[in-house]
């Protein structure tokens, strides 16, 4: 009887360990993928160095990995089809784009999915994306080297307009400070008349008869 009892155990001992074995052997090599979920394919001229088991984002949240990313050879040229396998929440609607984005300035790639609009229908399984495609990074160098030179073509111009109107100043200094001197003697001036019809508004009423009274002597002269 003791003899039974401790086969017994020792069998369920074993179960136990094959169980424990199994589960970390279906963790480490990601077979626990069995799970529900959806696979959708993304497909690019240019793949961007992605690799298998990046990440998937939609709309800035994770939902799922590049399960294999394979080259294919069709009638409009070489292309790389990524498979994606996407959580069982995670719907991508028909008018979604695919890109390949890079996590920081070196850091891994990852395949981001928009969210689409509300009125195009869920993709189903197996259902293709194509992908926007991505800038090689030798292109965006030139960019980025194109727009400095035309920012520093742009700095030149600006310092030469402005030793141009630096010159034009000194150089008409004196007319520029006598049309100032004109203007503030013109400005007193209005001040002055404003103040002397504000305190003495009988004056404006005089002028006013006086030019009345000149048509009528005018036409008396006639």
């Amino acid at each position: 009887m003791r003899k039974a009892a401790n086969e017994l155990m020792t069998g369920i001992m074993v179960v136990v360990c094959i169980a424990i074995l199994l589960g970390l052997t279906l963790k480490v090599t990601g077979l626990t993928a069995l799970k529900k979920g959806h696979m959708l394919k993304a497909q690019f001229n240019y793949a961007s160095g992605i690799k298998k088991g990046a990440p998937v984002y939609l709309t800035g949240v994770e939902v799922g990995e590049v399960r294999d990313v394979a080259i294919q050879y069709t009638d409009e040229g070489t292309k790389v089809t990524l498979t994606l396998k996407l959580d069982e929440g995670a719907r991508v609607r028909g008018d979604s784009r695919a890109s390949i984005v890079m996590m920081g300035l070196m850091g891994e790639k990852y395949l981001e999915l928009t969210s689409g609009s509300k009125d195009s229908p869920f993709l189903q399984e197996g259902s293709l994306i194509i992908g926007k495609e991505p800038m090689p990074m030798d292109e965006i160098m030139d960019k980025a080297v194109a727009i400095a030179d035309n920012l520093n073509a742009g700095i030149d111009d600006l310092r030469r307009l402005t030793k141009n109107v630096d010159s034009t100043f000194v150089e008409n200094r004196s007319q520029i400070d006598q049309i100032i001197e004109n203007m503030n003697a013109t400005s007193v001036n209005f001040k002055d008349f404003s103040e002397d019809i504000k305190n003495n508004p009988w004056k404006l009423l005089i002028k006013t008869k006086e030019k009345k009274e000149d048509p009528g002597k005018k036409t008396g002269k006639q």
